[in-house]
């Protein structure tokens, strides 16, 4: 276990993933951190490589699952994604995708070649590079979700970029849709931010350092795998307005509520069972896979409706 993988001093970041050398460019004398290959993106990388063979991660299980990277930066998490054969979006903001796409083009390149020189590798999936801020709903929407993961790997640093974070999460995500976080401990503020609004929509998991690799990994970086919530049949089935809008009267409160209108759209599109097949109680009697994917996308738009309500204020006629 190594204290620092990279530092953000150099220009050029080399790392065999999975058989390949990638050359990943950074910038030293940008502001911006999206410039730097950090470090939780290479334990990361590493834990897909560990766990490649079996499992989850294994190749034959992601082969063509679509996958969208969010904060990519240098975009190292995402190529280790597409490495596998998975169909990847890598999104940033606009003054970081010029690197993020030279990095994407020049490594996939060379990925490209050796796997068809060596069949050993495996087949390379594709990679496409998006513009998307957080909490732009129409960005989100241009990339076609749902995907089957998202990722993102040291993406928040403050705690006012959680909430955007999340509601471009949930506007990515799909009943099926599984979420990997990498996150490298800086501030309590951020973590405890992370855990208490994450937790009203998803199951938490911690990835044991036992599955990362051995070198690859340090006590402050942790990887979590989260997945929708189940639906909770005792819940007050209140209506979408009277969620938004209590007493006509729009809230104001700090503290965290689990009940707002994105904790209801979680319901609407979470409504599976711990498999992620559509439960019978919300798909229709046969709990067949249309039937819920046609409620799931019911939700979708009626989430979108109240988004684009929430600041209406209603007045008594």
């Amino acid at each position: 276990m190594e204290d620092v993988f990279n530092t953000p001093q150099t220009c050029k970041v080399e790392l065999e993933v999975l058989g390949h050398k990638l050359l990943l460019a950074q910038d030293p004398n940008s502001q911006h951190h999206g410039t730097t290959v950090w470090d939780s993106s290479i334990v990361f990388a590493k834990f897909l490589e560990k766990n490649s063979k079996k499992g989850e991660f294994s190749r034959a299980k992601l082969q063509n699952k679509r996958v969208v990277e969010l904060g990519a930066g240098c975009g190292l998490s995402g190529l280790g994604m597409a490495l596998l054969g998975c169909e990847v979006v890598v999104t940033d903001q606009a003054e970081v995708l010029p690197l993020l796409r030279r990095n994407m083009e020049s490594n996939m390149s060379r990925a490209k070649y050796s796997a068809s020189e060596y069949s050993h590798l495996g087949p390379i999936g594709s990679v496409e590079v998006a513009e998307l801020d957080w909490g732009n709903q129409q960005q989100a929407e241009a990339l076609k979700p749902p995907f089957d993961y998202i990722i993102g790997t040291d993406v928040v640093y403050k705690e006012h970029l959680v909430p955007p974070l999340l509601e471009s999460v949930l506007a990515l995500s799909g009943p099926k849709t599984t979420l990997v976080l990498g996150y490298e401990f800086r501030d309590s503020g951020v973590k405890e931010q992370l855990q208490k609004l994450f937790s009203c929509h998803f199951s938490i998991k911690k990835i044991s350092p036992s599955k990362m690799d051995a070198k690859y990994q340090h006590s402050n970086i942790e990887l979590y795998i989260m997945r929708l919530n189940r639906y909770d049949s005792t819940h007050d089935d209140k209506s979408l307005l009277e969620q938004r809008f209590p007493n006509s009267q729009q809230s104001t409160s700090d503290e965290v509520d689990c009940s707002t209108v994105q904790d209801f759209e979680t319901k609407l599109i979470a409504s599976t069972n711990v498999e992620g097949k559509p439960s019978k109680a919300t798909s229709g009697v046969d709990g067949s896979e249309a039937s819920f994917s046609k409620r799931w996308e019911a939700g979708r738009v009626g989430a979108m409706a109240a988004r684009l309500l929430r600041d209406v204020q209603i007045s008594p006629t």
